[in-house]
């Protein structure tokens, strides 16, 4: 979603990033977060990049970029910053064990 807008969202990130805090806390996953202006500004650092890309493993994301690409092309927005993309990880789908 913040993939929509980079230019907007990089300005809220850069004003976010200027102000002085030891925690967010978001509307989803665990909270708080015990993280400072520079480590928030790191989360969103795709943006500067101009590329769609996380942190996580390309394969943890695959099924996300599958949907964008495939069942929910006609829904998602297009984003100039291209599918949703991970860093490479080397796992294959026979390699990973679910618990």
């Amino acid at each position: 979603i913040i993939s929509r807008a980079p230019e907007a969202t990089q300005e809220w990130v850069d004003t976010v990033s200027g102000w002085d805090f030891e925690r967010v806390v978001p509307a989803h996953l665990d909270a708080p977060l015990a993280i400072g202006p520079a480590q928030f500004a790191e989360t969103f650092a795709f943006l500067r990049k101009g590329r769609n890309e996380v942190r996580f493993c390309d394969e943890d994301v695959a099924l996300l970029r599958n949907l964008e690409a495939g069942l929910l092309r006609f829904s998602v927005y297009k984003t100039k910053l291209g599918y949703l993309r991970g860093q490479p990880c080397g796992l294959s789908g026979k390699d990973r064990k679910v618990k």
